[in-house]
């Protein structure tokens, strides 16, 4: 699977992950989430506030971690590939003044310097599925055609080092460059639910007939807001129909239809599988000057650059359309002069700086006021997320995959983990995907698809 950078989370004397210190070249490289480093994470148990897609689902699918600036803060550390690396250290206990300031690990890198003879390496590693056995959920998962078992992988780096003197026993450079290129379909895949029977025919009909088909309940086939305090038969609310006749630019409509030859079970209850390739794409380059002024005083600049993006198409919605970028990375530079006064005695000056980013936007694929969504004056539509839609009573759930209870009476909001987003426990279909900025409520019986919050799975009383 493809891990970014693949810096892992460390907790050291029974310590936080956070409580670590990371320096490169003298220079503090801990981050704004003090000392995190993970790159990725696999549980879905630190997940659930974060709003990552899929963080709750019963498909026991790949955590799209990738979407998440905190977790997967280690992007943005500075991590040197291991060709450029020339000493590493760890120290976990009997730290010295300069080491004090986290009860963790402290981590230290040093780039390459360069020598009096001239050297250099190139490099290039490969990595595809070719070997690689089906993930076990996968596998088990009957609704995954046999040629999908085993989710695309390719990645490749390559990469060249050059160092030597500048002038012969004075000045000295290195110089390195690397670049990584990965495309994994296992996080790039989204397995979800669509209403029973839902075709490529998206007539007012046609999503009628669904509607009755799975829930028993009439509606005209008409595109019209619903008079207050109807009781049926209903009109097709504006919003859900111009959210089910939407387009990708390929052609394809933003909700899928229901593959006929899935059957939705307890352990995977989805009716659709999409996949769409994640990347993650880096290039690092290391430069070094070393001048010795005489055989006790020395004089390092080194510099180190890291821009390192990632694309997770399904990282904030269950469908295409609304891809997710974390744009990451780092830039460390630092001025070392070591002196050495005494054989036990020697004083080094370190000026550094240090610049971090890790941000991410969503794709957007039209605005909330492009479908007659008000989100409050934000134009940003973030995405959407399907879940609870098969309907316990409807006759097409053979294997009766419960969902959160039959929903009656007027929609409430919950209250979702993200600061800025509000998501519905009611039967909306214009509100059931986590609108941003708690999207008005059209009347009750809009289209009756079931849903329910990550966090809470309890029927909303009427």
């Amino acid at each position: 699977m493809n891990a970014g950078l693949g810096n892992q989370p460390i907790w050291a004397n029974g310590q936080r992950d956070t409580s670590n210190t990371f320096l490169l070249n003298g220079v503090d490289a801990s981050n704004l989430f003090n000392g995190k480093s993970t790159s990725q994470v696999a549980s879905a148990r630190i997940v659930n506030n974060t709003g990552i897609a899929g963080a709750g689902s019963t498909t026991a699918e790949i955590i799209q971690s990738t979407a998440s600036p905190y977790l997967s803060v280690g992007q943005a550390l500075p991590t040197p590939a291991p060709e450029t690396v020339e000493e590493f250290r760890v120290n976990t206990s009997m730290y010295d003044a300069q080491q004090g300031s986290t009860s963790g690990a402290h981590i230290d890198m040093s780039t390459a310097s360069g020598t009096n003879a001239i050297h250099g390496s190139a490099y290039v590693h490969r990595g595809t599925d070719w070997l690689n056995a089906a993930p076990y959920f996968y596998n088990q998962d009957a609704n995954i055609p046999a040629n999908e078992k085993v989710p695309q992988l390719h990645r490749y780096t390559a990469g060249g080092t050059i160092g030597g003197p500048i002038s012969k026993d004075k000045l000295f450079g290195f110089a390195s460059y690397q670049h990584t290129h990965a495309s994994d379909l296992e996080i790039g895949t989204s397995r979800t639910a669509v209403p029973f029977g839902l075709t490529d025919d998206r007539s007012p009909a046609a999503l009628a007939a669904v509607a009755f088909n799975n829930w028993g309940t009439s509606f005209n086939s008409v595109v019209a807001p619903n008079p207050a305090g109807s009781n049926g038969p209903f009109n097709i609310d504006p919003v859900a129909y111009a959210l089910l006749t939407a387009k990708l630019p390929n052609g394809q409509y933003l909700f899928p239809s229901a593959n006929p030859n899935f059957t939705p079970t307890l352990n995977f209850p989805e009716n659709v599988f999409i996949t769409q390739p994640a990347y993650f794409i880096t290039d690092q380059a290391v430069s070094d000057l070393d001048y010795l002024a005489t055989s006790k005083d020395t004089l390092a600049l080194k510099y180190y650059y890291q821009h390192d993006p990632t694309l997770a198409p399904f990282g904030y919605s269950s469908v295409e359309g609304f891809p997710q970028h974390l744009d990451a990375g780092s830039q460390v530079a630092s001025v070392t002069n070591t002196q050495s006064i005494r054989p036990n005695f020697s004083v080094a000056e370190v000026f550094g700086f240090i610049r971090e980013k890790v941000y991410s936007t969503i794709g957007q694929l039209f605005t909330p006021q492009a479908v007659g969504i008000n989100a409050f004056g934000s134009s940003v539509f973030p995405g959407m997320t399907i879940v609870d839609d098969l309907g316990n009573s409807s006759p097409a759930n053979t294997n009766f995959v419960f969902n959160a209870g039959r929903i009656s009476g007027r929609p409430q909001l919950r209250r979702a983990p993200s600061p800025a987003s509000f998501r519905t426990a009611g039967c909306l279909l214009p509100t059931l995907f986590g609108v941003t900025a708690g999207t008005p409520l059209p009347s009750a019986a809009a289209f009756p698809i079931r849903s329910s919050t990550r966090a809470m799975k309890e029927p909303i009383p009427a």
